[in-house]
């Protein structure tokens, strides 16, 4: 399933360099879908829940060729180094159907990491009048040392993926 998240991107134009070289920086974060398993004792029908939540955050600085001037349609192509961090908390919860505020939680195991990474992107900005534009494109994203999954039902985190953007 996807993940969805928001981030901040700006572009940095070189106006000594015709308006073709420019510096990047941004960071973004992302709630990765969570998950719930749930599991039923055979004797007492007692249900509990493995509630994991997953979320991942990047924040990177690079660089981008392409037109920046005033022209309408503006393609460019881009890297970036970034610094990425996860973060898994696993809970064990009893549920109350009756009281939400009455459910036993209990965290199994929390752990946040940090790696290093990249990203390539390729794009296309809209240029209306110079003042708003509609950016959008394609990223590939690669990061290292990604964590273990904690618990049954982890959501697995892959360490290369295609990234939509539209801003």
């Amino acid at each position: 399933k996807p993940g969805w998240g928001a981030g901040v991107h700006a572009v940095l134009p070189v106006p000594q360099l015709a308006n073709v070289l420019a510096g990047t920086v941004g960071i973004e974060y992302i709630q990765l879908m969570s998950s719930t398993t749930h599991f039923v004792d055979r004797v007492t029908r007692l249900r509990t829940e493995q509630q994991t939540e997953q979320s991942y955050g990047r924040f990177y600085l690079g660089g981008q060729v392409g037109g920046h001037g005033n022209a309408f349609i503006r393609p460019h192509a881009g890297a970036n180094a970034a610094l990425v961090w996860y973060n898994i908390n696993t809970d064990v919860v009893i549920p109350d159907d009756y009281a939400r505020e009455n459910e036993i939680r209990q965290s199994l195991r929390s752990k946040t990491k940090f790696a290093f990474g990249y990203d390539f992107t390729l794009g296309i900005d809209l240029n209306f009048n110079n003042k708003i534009a509609l950016d959008g494109g394609v990223r590939y994203v690669k990061s290292f040392s990604v964590p273990q999954q904690l618990g049954e039902g982890s959501v697995k985190i892959h360490p290369q993926y295609f990234q939509v953007y539209l801003g």
